[in-house]
Order: C-alpha cells, then sequence, then structure tokens
C-alpha cells in the first residue's frame, strides 16, 4: 500500500475474536490514532440536526424500487437488499485468549 501499487487506501484487520466494536469507524483526529472528543460531540450535533426522513415517504427511494427493483416486496428488492441469518457457534478458543 506505501508505494502505490495496491488501489486500497485502507485494509482494517481485525483481531480481537468476533470483531472488534471500536474498527475503523471510529472518528480520530489529525493528530494520530485517538479519538478527538471535540470531532465526536460536533458529528453528534451534525447527525441530531438532520431531519429524519421516513423510507416510505422518500421520493427517490421510492424511484428506486419502482424503476430498478420491480416494487418493494418483489423477488429482485428482496434477492438484492436483504441478507439471511446464519447461526454462528461460539469458539472454544476465545475464552483463553490473553491481550
Amino acid at each position: 500500500m506505501r508505494t502505490g501499487r495496491i488501489p486500497y487506501q485502507l485494509v482494517e484487520v481485525l483481531s480481537c475474536p468476533g470483531g472488534c466494536v471500536s474498527g475503523r469507524g471510529q472518528a480520530e483526529g489529525e493528530t494520530g490514532g485517538r479519538v478527538d472528543k471535540a470531532l465526536v460531540q460536533q458529528m453528534e450535533e451534525a447527525y441530531s440536526s438532520l431531519t429524519v426522513r421516513l423510507p416510505d415517504t422518500n421520493p427517490g427511494l421510492l424511484i428506486l424500487y419502482q424503476d430498478w427493483l420491480e416494487g418493494q416486496d418483489s423477488t429482485h428488492a428482496n434477492t438484492l437488499l436483504h441478507t439471511q441469518y446464519t447461526q454462528q457457534t461460539p469458539s472454544q478458543t476465545q475464552t483463553h485468549i490473553q491481550w
């Protein structure tokens, strides 16, 4: 990545059992890997000031369903937008990992 031969800007490697809750989605300041509390506060204020618009009243979403997905309850929409739950068995080694 450093040499520019790979087109990725970020590769996240998770070493925590089951994945990390505090992954790369965290707000960081420009000073390094520490969370910038002022930035987090600013982001929370920005997000909380947004108007909540329900999906069924969003004209763009309604057009998407009508023109591209063959309707909200179509097989095509369900195939593209829905996932299936697969129950995972807990790893026996997770309780023995030391950090």
